[in-house]
């Protein structure tokens, strides 16, 4: 069993995986700060010295940089793949959407459209895999892709599940806990996956806290953080002794070691680790569409950082406040964000990773203008455009 950093499973056959947010306003002159958080899962590792590791042209690593609010790797995004493999247009599509674009025009080929093109009216891809099929569900859910396709390819998923609850990466290899992980993400889109299915990966866990590949095996990084990115898909409660184990693999350098005894670190292993650990599953964001508003029935909202359009896109007007319009686009991309409840009102710490910092934070407008007004108590109407901006007290939205 190698320990190189080409894994990106834990297991012998890991190089087949995929080959083969309450918030606080404060009011200061018409300042108004603003956050968002979708999981409680604080990490004592250092995550941004662990992207500082990682190759910026690489889908799991630009994944990672996208879990802690950085957006690199345009240029390789944009690049054609023209390839017959279903799981190349799988990483492509939920990187590309972990960076709030469109993998259906980011390129000159159109990545969603090539991917749905290869499902067969039963499952994606090569019929003897079933990695093709989970990781398909979970890009296409985040390019919001075909439904029925997604619904199909659960059914396929399902049909194969193994005795003993779990998945492995094809339809006639025994189980592994880091298909099985992944299995639980795409089956909890929509739904939820069967019992069985965590009863297994809670079988993999041994004294260390870690998960090995399969029950029984030593812990490792990599099969740790699939499984505890799969407990959060599920809604399950991730064990502290799990995430423990995983930031206790962070070398002095940043990156996170496959093996306790390894001298070095794996980039796949640290990019995974970035994912989990920052508190996301797959997909790590939804993309979803500018949509023209149909009538003045819809608010128009954009959420933006300073050289990144992280939202935009419109809601329906009714009973919506400035606070509750943030908080219900973000849940239409698996956005996280961090509010806060204080003495003041509820205040908005940080958004998709970007934290307030001195005087600078999250602000809101409408129509082009700060309101004096905490945006929990703010009610929209008809017509209007929100903005959610980052920037210096008193400045302009953008």
């Amino acid at each position: 069993m190698s320990t190189g950093g080409d894994k990106i499973a834990a297991g012998p056959r890991a190089h087949n995986f995929m080959n083969n947010k309450k918030i606080f306003i404060t009011i200061s002159t018409a300042f108004i700060i603003a956050v968002l958080v979708t999981s409680n899962l604080a990490s004592a590792a250092d995550l941004n010295q662990a992207v500082s590791t990682l190759p910026q042209n690489e889908e799991w690593s630009i994944m990672a940089f996208a879990s802690v609010g950085q957006n690199v790797g345009a240029s390789l995004l944009a690049t054609p793949l023209n390839s017959s493999v279903a799981t190349d247009y799988e990483k492509r599509i939920l990187a590309i959407t972990a960076q709030g674009q469109d993998p259906a025009s980011v390129s000159s080929e159109n990545f969603v459209a090539k991917l749905e093109a290869m499902f067969d009216g039963t499952q994606i891809g090569d019929a003897t895999l079933l990695n093709d099929d989970i990781f398909g569900i979970l890009a296409l859910a985040s390019a919001n892709g075909s439904a029925n396709i997604i619904s199909k390819s659960k059914q396929f998923i399902l049909s194969h599940q193994n005795s003993d609850g779990g998945w492995g990466y094809s339809t006639n290899v025994s189980s592994d806990s880091n298909t099985t992980a992944m299995a639980v993400a795409a089956l909890s889109i929509g739904g939820s996956a069967p019992q069985s299915a965590l009863n297994y990966l809670g079988s993999c866990q041994n004294s260390s806290g870690g998960y090995g590949y399969t029950p029984g095996q030593p812990a490792d990084g990599a099969s740790t953080a699939w499984v505890i990115s799969g407990l959060i898909a599920a809604n399950q409660t991730v064990p502290i002794s799990a995430k423990t184990f995983l930031e206790s693999l962070q070398t002095a350098g940043g990156s996170f070691k496959w093996m306790p005894g390894d001298s070095v670190g794996s980039s796949l292993v640290t990019a995974y680790a970035v994912i989990a650990l920052s508190g996301h599953t797959l997909p790590i964001k939804t993309f979803t569409p500018y949509q023209t508003p149909a009538s003045s029935s819809m608010v128009h909202i954009t959420i933006t950082y300073p050289g990144n359009k992280i939202f935009v896109g419109d809601l329906s007007f009714t009973n919506q406040t400035a606070l509750s319009a943030l908080t219900t686009a973000a849940a239409q991309i698996n956005l996280l964000y961090q509010i806060k409840q204080t003495s003041l009102g509820q205040f908005v710490q940080s958004i998709d990773g970007y934290v307030n910092s001195g005087t600078s934070g999250w602000q809101y407008a409408v129509n082009g203008t700060v309101p004096a007004t905490g945006a929990e108590n703010y009610v929209l109407h008809s017509g209007d455009t929100l903005q959610w901006f980052y920037g210096a007290a008193n400045s302009n939205p953008f």
